[in-house]
């Protein structure tokens, strides 16, 4: 084993890595934040276009690359799921992969958010 390899495996050793998403928090607090607000039909453009966003972040785990490539023309509805394809390329989408495609259920028993 040269010195190199034996400098950099006791340099791993030393300083492990470490997670990086070490912060864990309650997203119930976003929720109640919005029932706390006005009710939906209250609200203007761009409060409503935050809260969406932040509903669709929420929902699907996406990247904000991701939720900012949303075009209207791409959702459908079905009885049981809203579909989002995503058209554009994503930087994590590499070559022969399909581009992702958001599947958010309905809920009948959901919580309702004002």
């Amino acid at each position: 084993m040269t010195h190199l390899k034996k400098y950099m495996k006791g340099q791993a050793a030393m300083k492990p890595p470490s997670s990086k998403s070490a912060l864990v928090w309650n997203p119930q607090m976003v929720l109640d934040y919005f029932n706390a607000g006005p009710h939906n039909s209250e609200m203007d453009l761009p409060d409503l276009t935050w809260k969406i966003t932040m509903l669709l972040a929420l929902a699907t785990g996406q990247r904000t690359q991701t939720l900012q490539a949303i075009d209207l023309d791409h959702m459908s509805s079905t009885p049981d799921n809203y579909s989002i394809n995503i058209a554009t390329r994503m930087k994590q989408t590499f070559g022969g992969r399909p581009a992702p495609s958001l599947f958010i259920p309905k809920l009948d028993s959901a919580p309702k958010i004002r």
